[in-house]
């Protein structure tokens, strides 16, 4: 009896290993394509002079604290000014390409991690499921390009190790890793938000690693983020025409007829409003309402770095 327990732990341990040993490999042969590639300086070189010129990390974080700016990116900046000082002058593709390898390694462990592979059938499964998260058609525009790094993989990775920490036995500490995840996914892209929704989905699923007062920790950040950003800072929003857009399985530019038929009905509905200010009060209100709405826009040029046009 003692002999086929022990059999049997042995069988199931090997099937719980056997797709980290999968994914690792994936991941070793993809971040080994990405070490290939230079540091894309067209994208790059603003960033990174930047942070040369930035005194330290501290001051690359809070110099992105701008009244009325249409981005909110701290962490951003302070992780390119980071990783500019670690190649101490000399290592930048080592460093920069470095950090991106092991993204995206831990990208495809976390993915694993959630699976949570129990028997053979999970293991095919499992196999699959690796299989179409590293064929599907949005997977290397996410993973190959990097400003110099690469922050929308960055988010993948809050977001999966939000979701393992959702299904996890949960605890003190894992609300405060759920905590400090969010914030730092909010502070580095916009996106960051999502994992919020994550959390928020896996809790109406029945996952409780994140508890009640993990959840409700998180609740209060993400609304202090939108306190700070569009009351404290008055924050704009980015115009629809800075940006490229998904639609189905293809990326319309912003020079793409649809996005500037969407610029044109935006235009149109201003206009229409306008109009119906000056019938309601007059030709100074349609004037004063035409001014309003294009202050609202905020800056109608990106502010220049690359990862805002990706």
């Amino acid at each position: 009896m003692l002999f086929s327990i022990a059999l049997f732990s042995i069988a199931h341990h090997e099937v719980s290993c056997r797709p980290f040993g999968l994914a690792l490999l994936v991941a070793l042969a993809i971040a080994v394509d990405l070490m290939w590639m230079p540091v894309q300086v067209f994208d790059a070189l603003g960033e990174l002079l930047e942070a040369q010129q930035s005194r330290s990390v501290w001051d690359s974080f809070v110099s992105n604290f701008h009244y009325g700016s249409p981005f909110l990116r701290p962490l951003r900046t302070a992780q390119i000014k980071a990783l500019f000082d670690l190649a101490g002058g000399e290592h930048y593709w080592l460093v920069y390409r470095g950090f991106h390898a092991v993204l995206l390694i831990a990208t495809v462990l976390l993915f694993t991690s959630a699976l949570r592979v129990a028997t053979s059938v999970d293991f095919a499964a499992a196999a699959f499921a690796l299989a179409v998260l590293v064929g599907m058609h949005t997977f290397w525009p996410t993973v190959q390009e990097a400003f110099p790094i690469n922050h929308f993989l960055e988010i993948v990775t809050f977001c999966l190790l939000t979701l393992n920490l959702a299904r996890s036995r949960g605890g003190l500490l894992v609300d405060a890793a759920a905590a400090v995840t969010f914030a730092a996914a909010a502070l580095t892209l916009d996106s960051g938000v999502l994992v919020w929704v994550i959390a928020v989905a896996a809790w109406a699923l029945g996952w409780r690693g994140i508890s009640g007062r993990g959840l409700t920790a998180m609740t209060a950040l993400i609304a202090a983020y939108f306190v700070l950003r569009f009351i404290v800072l008055s924050s704009s929003v980015p115009d629809v025409s800075l940006r490229s857009s998904g639609f189905l399985f293809d990326v319309l530019e912003p020079d793409h007829p649809g996005l500037e038929k969407l610029g044109f009905l935006l235009a149109d509905d201003d206009r229409a409003a306008a109009a119906r200010a000056g019938q309601a009060g007059g030709p100074r209100a349609a004037r004063d309402h035409r001014g309003g709405a294009r202050a609202g826009r905020g800056p109608q040029r990106d502010p220049g770095n690359g990862a805002d046009r990706a």
